[in-house]
């Protein structure tokens, strides 16, 4: 066993116990698009290691053909990633998102249960936003491929944030309001008031009724 990976094994022991954070998410294919540093030479396993004992970095890729780690200390809402084969990417943050795309497919319900459907028909799940690159790239695709209603005079496309009770949140229960939230996010309605939402082409998140006459697309994403 070489240094880094007995390293590693005396890290896991001490993630267990709580003195550094563990890596939530694994992905293949994945890569940052600036990262902060990077080492040629190292293996998968020493990789790890070094991400795990600084506590600024909060993720790591691992390119195997040329034995290169990269680390970032970027926060989750800061870090951009792009695809890239043959790179094993480790995080310490439970949602990365490497696709957003908008639905072919679109509806007057703006349920959860129905954005779910016409995303998964497509490949994806209903978006989450919370980085600025995906809330950009989103906002990209509102522009393009959303739709009018009048008289509000935006394009918008569904979302995924929900008013189950008395906040609006997203699927996996975390709050609208995070690093990628704009200031007047939910601060104003399309036609009408919740529970459902939408993104508009001025970079804003509305509140609205989950039924319309209008039939809408969706904002997806794959991970």
């Amino acid at each position: 066993m070489g240094l880094g990976c007995w390293l590693l094994v005396q890290l896991v022991q001490l993630v267990a116990a709580g003195k550094y954070p563990s890596f939530q998410v694994a992905m293949n294919d994945i890569d940052f698009v600036a990262p902060d540093v990077a080492y040629v030479g190292d293996s998968l396993c020493e990789c790890r290691a070094k991400c795990l004992v600084q506590e600024q970095c909060t993720a790591a890729t691992y390119e195997k053909l040329s034995s290169t780690c990269s680390l970032s200390y970027a926060s989750q809402c800061e870090t951009e990633v792009q695809n890239k084969t043959g790179v094993v990417g480790l995080f310490k943050y439970d949602t990365v998102i490497r696709d957003v795309f908008i639905s072919k497919a679109r509806t007057s319900n703006g349920s959860p249960a129905q954005l779910q459907q016409l995303c998964r028909a497509e490949g994806g799940e209903p978006l989450v936003i919370k980085t600025k690159q995906v809330r950009d790239k989103a906002l990209q695709l509102v522009l393009e491929s959303g739709v009018v209603s009048t008289p509000y005079p935006n394009k918008v496309a569904w979302i995924s944030a929900y008013k189950a009770s008395t906040t609006y949140a997203w699927p996996d229960g975390s709050s609208v309001t995070n690093c990628a939230s704009a200031v007047a996010d939910l601060n104003a309605s399309h036609n009408n008031d919740g529970p459902a939402t939408m993104l508009a082409a001025g970079n804003v998140i509305l509140r609205t009724s989950a039924g319309k006459v209008v039939l809408f697309p969706v904002l997806c994403h794959r991970y």
